[in-house]
């Protein structure tokens, strides 16, 4: 089996954490405007209190992980949620969910999503996030 360094299995674990925390955050009401702050432009509130998001580990069946499974998830949970914290002066509180790990059913090629954000393919990333949910379940939402 293959080896990743770490930067990159870390990359590809916290864009599924932050993709499902971002995919729970409230929708603003219809016809709502964000308020503009003088120095930091457009202010979103409504995260505020607890949030609840989805952490779906999973390995590549080609790819030897280099971290122990407790170092990731320490990362994708207490680390993001005390990032959060910090953040947001105590206002929002993250509560994960974690599930997992599960093997992808393709090697890591057919997945390849770029650390950076301009080379990104959605199809790719698209597939990736369609398989980690489908081994998760239906049941997966927090």
């Amino acid at each position: 089996m293959r080896t990743i360094p770490w930067k990159a299995m870390a990359v590809k674990s916290l864009w599924l954490v932050l993709a499902a925390a971002v995919a729970w955050l409230p929708a603003a009401p219809a016809g709502a405007q964000a308020p503009r702050d003088p120095k930091l432009g457009l202010v979103f509130d409504m995260a505020k209190g607890t949030q609840r998001y989805l952490v779906i580990l999973v390995n590549f069946p080609d790819v030897e992980p280099r971290q122990p499974l407790e170092a990731v998830k320490e990362r994708a949970t207490n680390m993001v949620t005390q990032w959060y914290q910090a953040a947001s002066y105590g206002q929002t509180h993250f509560q994960p969910t974690v599930k997992g790990p599960y093997t992808l059913p393709k090697p890591l090629e057919t997945y390849r999503v770029s650390p950076y954000n301009f080379q990104v393919d959605p199809k790719r990333v698209m597939a990736l996030v369609r398989d980690a949910l489908s081994l998760a379940g239906t049941t997966a939402r927090p």
